[in-house]
C-alpha cells in the first residue's frame, strides 16, 4: 500500500480536474493511474524473478492470506476513525460536515474529498489500491 501511495504522489502525470462540488470546490488530480500501474506490474514481475533465484516464492501473501485480511480489516477500522476525526477538527475543504450521528458519519464521511499529505484519499483507495 505505501509503494502505490508513493507511486501516485511522485509519477508524473498530467493535471486533471474533478467536478465542481456543490460548495464550489474543484478536486485536483494527477491522472497517473496508467503509468503507476505499469511500474506496478514491473515490479512486481521483477520482485518474482528475484524471489525464485533465491529460492522464495511470490505467493507469500495467498500463504498468509488470513493474516493479511485481518491485518487489513484492523488498519480499515483505524483509518476510518482517523479520517472522521480528521474530517471533524482540520478538513480539507468547505465541503465537510456532520450528520451529528457518530455511527453515521463514520461510515458515510465527514468529508467530500479528504486529502491527506496532498493526496487524495477516496482516490487513492477506490482507485490505485483497489
Amino acid at each position: 500500500m505505501l509503494f502505490a501511495l508513493i507511486l501516485q504522489a511522485t509519477m508524473p502525470g498530467p493535471r486533471s480536474e474533478g467536478p465542481v462540488t456543490p460548495k464550489g470546490n474543484v478536486p485536483v488530480y494527477k491522472d497517473n493511474g496508467f503509468l503507476c500501474f505499469l511500474v506496478t506490474i514491473a515490479s512486481f514481475v521483477g520482485l518474482t524473478v528475484y524471489l525464485k533465484q533465491n529460492g522464495l516464492t511470490p505467493t507469500v501473501v495467498y500463504d498468509r492470506f488470513d493474516e493479511v485480511l485481518v491485518t487489513l480489516t484492523l488498519f480499515s477500522l483505524v483509518f476510518c476513525f482517523v479520517l472522521q476525526c480528521k474530517g471533524y477538527f482540520f478538513p480539507s475543504s468547505s465541503d465537510h460536515g456532520s450528520s451529528g450521528n457518530l455511527l453515521f458519519d463514520f461510515y458515510w464521511g465527514t468529508e467530500l474529498y479528504p486529502r491527506v499529505f496532498g493526496l487524495d484519499v477516496r482516490s487513492s483507495l477506490t482507485v490505485d489500491l483497489a
